[in-house]
């Protein structure tokens, strides 16, 4: 088993992100001490810092964006929400008492391949 360099969390030693803190880079054999900037209260202010993420299906640099939601006129970013969505009474969905996650998206600048990821 392999270990993220970031913040020691257990994943696949061919990953190169990890699932727990978002971080790319390479695995380790052994776990690191947890990084300051990941251990916040808010995962959301957490930097990963790493070597560049490759396309999993041609090797090509990825490129880091985001996903904009076109809602009630606003453009938002995306989020991962727990759970199967639900109806909501007016419109929509029912997210409201449910664990969200903000969605890292990267394309691949060669294939065009996509790559989502909600820590």
């Amino acid at each position: 088993m392999a270990f993220c360099p970031a913040c020691g969390a257990q994943r696949e030693p061919s990953s190169q992100l990890c699932w727990s803190c978002g971080a790319i880079g390479a695995a380790g054999d052994e776990p690191p001490g947890v990084r300051a900037d990941l251990a916040a209260d808010d995962p959301g202010e957490a930097k990963p810092t790493g070597p560049a993420l490759r396309c999993g299906r041609c090797h090509g640099s990825m490129q880091e964006g985001f996903l904009v939601d076109f809602a009630h006129g606003e453009k938002r970013a995306q989020e991962w929400v727990e759970g199967h969505p639900e109806p909501g009474w007016w419109s929509g969905v029912r997210y409201q008492g449910k664990t969200s996650r903000r969605v890292r998206a990267f394309r691949c600048m060669t294939c065009g391949s996509l790559e989502l990821f909600a820590r």
